[in-house]
C-alpha cells in the first residue's frame, strides 16, 4: 500500500465487494487494512429536543461520520424518539428515520462493527414511568 492507502478507493472497494454480496472479499480486504493499523471509528453529534406536544418525549438527531484511518468517507444522519409507554411500560427508544444506505451497513456489519441505538435522555417527567 502507499503512504496514505489511498483510503477513499479502498472504502469505495470495500462497498462494491459488498453490494455483490462477496463477503470474503469484504473480510479480506478489511483484515488487510486492519494489518496496516486502519479501521473504521465512528463519529456522532447528538442534537437533544425535549418535547411536550402530545406528551413528553425526546427527539434525538445523531449526525454520524465514518471514518477509516482518520478519513471521512461517509456521513449520514438518524432521528431516534424516546418515550415513556402507557400505564407505567418503561422507557422506549425507537429509530424513526435515517440516511444511512443499507449496503453501508451490511459492510459494516461483515467488517464485525454493529451500530448502536443511541442513549436518548429522557425528560424530567415527576412521576409517569419513574420508579417510585
Amino acid at each position: 500500500m502507499t503512504k496514505k492507502h489511498n483510503l477513499s478507493k479502498q472504502f469505495k472497494q470495500l462497498m462494491a465487494f459488498s453490494i455483490t454480496c462477496d463477503q470474503a472479499s469484504v473480510e479480506g480486504l478489511y483484515g488487510e487494512l486492519e494489518g496496516h493499523g486502519i479501521g473504521f471509528e465512528i463519529y456522532n453529534e447528538d442534537k437533544v429536543e425535549f418535547k411536550t406536544d402530545g406528551g413528553e418525549y425526546t427527539q434525538l438527531t445523531q449526525h454520524s461520520r465514518l471514518r477509516l484511518g482518520g478519513e471521512v468517507v461517509y456521513e449520514w444522519k438518524s432521528v431516534y424518539f424516546g418515550y415513556y409507554g402507557g400505564m407505567g411500560a418503561g422507557w422506549f427508544v425507537e429509530e424513526d428515520d435515517t440516511t444511512l444506505n443499507l449496503d453501508v451497513e451490511t459492510m459494516l456489519r461483515t467488517c464485525g462493527i454493529k451500530l448502536e441505538t443511541p442513549d436518548v435522555p429522557r425528560p424530567s417527567v415527576d412521576d409517569e414511568g419513574e420508579d417510585g
